[in-house]
């Protein structure tokens, strides 16, 4: 895997304005990135699309030790 891919994945994201949505989201609700990314990915159902996506991002960057905890 290309070293870079971690720039291609959030390129998308500061163009859209939306790079730290997620974590801004965590703040707001009192809970901690990993904490909402697991309640997200618990009940998928619950929450639209795009926040499951990323809250699955959440998660694989933590597994690579790239996220915020």
């Amino acid at each position: 895997m290309k070293k870079n891919w971690i720039q291609k994945a959030t390129q998308p994201m500061k163009q859209k304005g939306t790079l730290g949505s997620f974590s801004k989201m965590a703040r707001s609700k009192d809970m901690s990135v990993k904490e909402l990314s697991n309640a997200i990915t618990k009940n998928p159902t619950k929450y639209a699309s795009s926040t499951v996506k990323k809250a699955n991002f959440a998660k694989t960057m933590q597994k690579i030790g790239r996220g915020k905890g």
